[in-house]
């Protein structure tokens, strides 16, 4: 609601319709906002203040959940201390980031965010349905989720996890492919959707393949 109610006071402050003013992805938080507090008729100072430092506390909180996957993983199987994994992440990830400053910033992030959520996150989760419905004993774990949760799941779980789900969720990465196929993403060029897009996730793909079989440290 406050994102509808902040898009029609704006346009009502500069007399455009609301499909002019809408902008999704990363210009609706850094560039249509800050344009609506700086057009509030009185504290406008104030709330870009909270509404940046906002920005930056989801960012961090962000970031623990997306460090820790990645580094929980590295320092189960090759035995490091945290707080090198950490600082290595921390690294390499400032390093990669610095694109994110400058003037085409917002677009490579774009493009990344986009491919990493209609991609990379499908990829990741047929992935895990294969790992656990196939792999790993799937009863087991279901039987431990229920002796741990107040919601208990059955046998129809088993079918879902190795059946169902990957069917529907490839389903998904199939169409989204197709959409790509047909046309680049956001209007960009297909260089830089190579870059931001296609590229991120195979070097994603390639490193998490070598880590995978390289022997781990007991």
């Amino acid at each position: 609601f406050a994102v509808f109610a902040t898009l029609g006071y704006y346009s009502y402050q500069t007399g455009l319709p609301v499909s002019e003013v809408v902008q999704a992805g990363p210009q609706l938080a850094f560039v249509t906002y800050p344009t609506i507090i700086r057009l509030l008729p009185f504290g406008s100072v104030i709330f870009g203040v909270l509404f940046f430092l906002m920005i930056l506390t989801l960012g961090i909180d962000s970031a623990f959940s997306l460090v820790e996957a990645g580094a929980a993983s590295l320092i189960e199987k090759f035995n490091l201390k945290r707080i090198y994994v950490n600082i290595g992440f921390a690294v390499i990830a400032g390093v990669i980031g610095l694109i994110y400053t400058t003037r085409s910033g917002l677009f490579w992030l774009d493009i990344v965010d986009y491919f990493m959520n209609n991609f990379g996150l499908l990829v990741i989760g047929i992935l895990m349905c294969i790992a656990v419905g196939w792999f790993y004993r799937h009863d087991e774990i279901r039987e431990y989720a229920n002796s741990k949760s107040d919601f208990t799941i059955g046998k129809w779980w088993d079918f879902c996890i190795k059946y169902f789900t990957p069917v529907v969720v490839g389903a998904l990465f199939i169409t989204n492919v197709i959409d790509r196929v047909k046309a680049a993403y956001g209007g960009y060029s297909r260089i830089a959707e190579f870059l931001g897009g296609w590229l991120v996730i195979i070097a994603f793909v390639v490193v998490a393949v070598i880590l995978f079989k390289k022997k781990g440290r007991a």
